[in-house]
């Protein structure tokens, strides 16, 4: 019977550990906003032209910043992200593909 009971504890206590786990992988598995890109294109790269050129779904949304003419691109959601990211780090236009993260911590400057 203790056996049973020490068996019962323990299994239980593995249980929980294992849901703890799991929602602290929930908790990062979307530190990004879904459907959004930042792209920084190579400099005179049109963004406009560049989204339907690329026929990969995305759009334009914000010029994030002109010095390097990174943009926020939205996707329409047929690709996903990372399909997106490893598609784009191979055309010659991009400098740098990635998601749009949420848990960025501003640096003091």
């Amino acid at each position: 019977m203790k056996t049973f009971l020490k068996f019962t504890v323990l299994s239980v206590v593995l249980l929980m550990l294992a849901g703890l786990m799991v929602s602290c992988d929930d908790k990062h598995a979307h530190d990004y906003v879904k459907n959004e890109l930042i792209i920084r294109l190579k400099g005179g790269v049109d963004a406009e032209e560049f989204a339907i050129n690329s026929n990969l779904g995305i759009t334009p949304k914000e010029l994030l910043a002109e010095r390097w003419n990174t943009w926020l691109f939205k996707t329409d959601g047929t690709r996903s992200l990372n399909e997106l990211i490893e598609i784009l780090s191979k055309d010659p236009d991009v400098v740098l593909a990635q998601r749009n993260h949420t848990d960025i911590t501003p640096r003091n400057e």
